[in-house]
């Protein structure tokens, strides 16, 4: 139990730090900082934050195209990580880079189709049904929303492990999963309607050669 308290708060003491310093250290130098659980979770709070803003200018018609300027700065990062990931690194490092690429590559998906869509405002169901993350001042902590779901981030030790492309499949997992912690209901994400098999005509059965006609 002493162990298991103690991997929670060196998380979220290595998390806060690495939000702390997101602004003030260089990005080359701040990813390989800090462990890659917290590079990732910060990162995640870091676009939910600036998408949030970006939504409120387009609500207040300060920019109505925020959404896609944003995706433009947020594409160029991407390309910054990616001549990082070609410089000499270690291995751990080059996992911890490609682990946030493949998190921030759907975040640019995301961008894109928010632009195309036309969200304007925050209530919208294409935002409310994102996996959006904040460090809530009030609780001291990082709070995961998404639908009508609200937790804590759990501070569980994963490792520096890979990620898998995210598909339209895993946000639906991931808009049900949240839902069953929450409302104790069965994690079942909707399924693609089922293809109809094509019918074959059907033809007589063939006689046998020695059957009398």
């Amino acid at each position: 139990m002493r162990m298991q308290v103690n991997m929670m708060s060196t998380l979220w003491d290595t998390s806060k730090d690495c939000l702390q310093k997101l602004t003030t250290m260089p990005f080359d130098e701040w990813y390989c900082s800090f462990p890659a659980q917290s590079v990732i979770m910060v990162g995640c709070i870091q676009w939910t934050g600036a998408l949030t803003e970006a939504l409120d200018r387009v609500t207040s018609g300060e920019e109505p195209d925020a959404i896609a300027n944003y995706n433009v700065k947020w594409i160029a990062m991407i390309g910054n990580m990616v001549g990082l990931v070609r410089t000499q690194l270690t291995p751990l490092q080059r996992k911890t880079l490609s682990a946030k690429l493949t998190i921030d590559v759907h975040a640019r998906d995301t961008n894109t189709q928010m632009a195309e869509m036309g969200v304007d405002r925050t209530t919208e169901f294409e935002w409310q049904k994102q996996l959006r993350y904040y460090w809530e001042e009030e609780a001291d902590d990082c709070i995961i929303r998404q639908t009508n779901t609200r937790f804590t981030y759990g501070y569980e030790y994963l490792g520096n492990s890979m990620r898998l492309v995210i598909t339209p499949l895993t946000d639906k997992c991931y808009m049900t999963s949240p839902a069953r912690s929450t409302w104790a209901w069965a994690a079942r994400p909707p399924a693609p309607p089922a293809r109809a098999r094509p019918r074959r005509p059907r033809t007589s059965p063939r006689r046998s050669r020695g059957s009398a006609s």
